[in-house]
This record gives structure tokens, sequence and C-alpha cells, in this order.
């Protein structure tokens, strides 16, 4: 008995003193175009969970989307109109960022091809999908800069 208390002690002391501060918590973060409730584009990846709405919103700046199955049937459908292997969509889609809110965008969106082959929204998208979504009230809330107007967004985005 003796021993196993003195082991369990030793485990109390050893373990804390082996775990790192480095190893941080992952934060999955889906983004997706879709029409329809149907995910024609998305991209997926992954924050240390202290991005608030508007950092997580500016993923679409930087991150590639990439097509579904869907997509394929859509761009023969005729409602999606290419141009030198970029895309403007003919009808509204809906834009949806996990923690960073959603948007119906109306007609028009660009998306464009990077050599990658995945495609990125058109910057001045991004900006117009930024002022107009809607995120939480706790997202909201938690915003670093939640009175930014737009000349300020124009001033954090050049740093």
């Amino acid at each position: 008995m003796f021993k196993l208390i003195v082991t369990f002690l030793a485990l109390i002391v050893v373990v804390p003193a082996t775990m790192t501060e480095s190893s941080t918590a992952l934060r999955f973060v889906r983004a997706h175009i879709s029409i329809d409730n149907k995910v024609i584009f998305e991209f997926k990846t992954g924050d240390d969970g202290l991005p608030d709405a508007d950092e997580v919103w500016d993923y679409l700046r930087t991150k590639e989307f990439r097509s579904t199955e869907l997509f394929t049937q859509l761009s023969k459908d005729g409602k999606l109109v290419e141009r030198d292997g970029n895309f403007t969509f003919n009808l509204g889609v809906r834009i949806g960022v996990d923690y960073g809110g959603v948007i119906e965008f109306p007609a028009g969106l660009r998306l464009i091809k990077t050599k990658s082959g995945g495609y990125l929204m058109n910057t001045e998208d991004v900006e117009f999908s930024f002022l107009n979504r809607l995120i939480t009230r706790e997202s909201a809330a938690q915003l670093k800069k939640p009175r930014a107007n737009w000349d300020e967004r124009l001033k954090l985005l050049d740093k």
C-alpha cells in the first residue's frame, strides 16, 4: 500500500511537470459557399481560438476555396460564368465562415482561380461581405475593435 501511495504522489509531481504551454488548443474553422443549402465551394483551416469574428472573416482574403462535386453540375447548368478559369455567380449565394459570420450575397460573387487550382474570393467582395455579414451576439461582444468603421478597417488591412 505504501508503494502505491508513493507511486501516485510521484505521478502527481511528474505528469504536470512534463506538460508544456506549447500545447495549444486548435479550433476547426470551415468556410463555405452554398446555393439552396448545397455547398459548392469550401475551405477548412484551424486556429488557436484567439482570432475574433472580424479576423476569422479575413481568412476569406487568403484561404483558397476548393470545389465540391455539386460545383460541376452548377457550371453545366449555366449558373456560373467562367472566364479564364475565374467564376462569377449569376445568382445569389450564402457565404458562411464558422466563428466569422454569414451573408446572403447577391448575384455577382467573383472567385479567382489560383495557380494551385483553388479559388480566392475577389477582394472587393470580401470587403462588401465583411460590412454586411451577420454575426452572433456572442461574437459581437468579443470583437477587439467593435466600432471599427470603414476607414479604420482599411488602415488595419494595410498593416
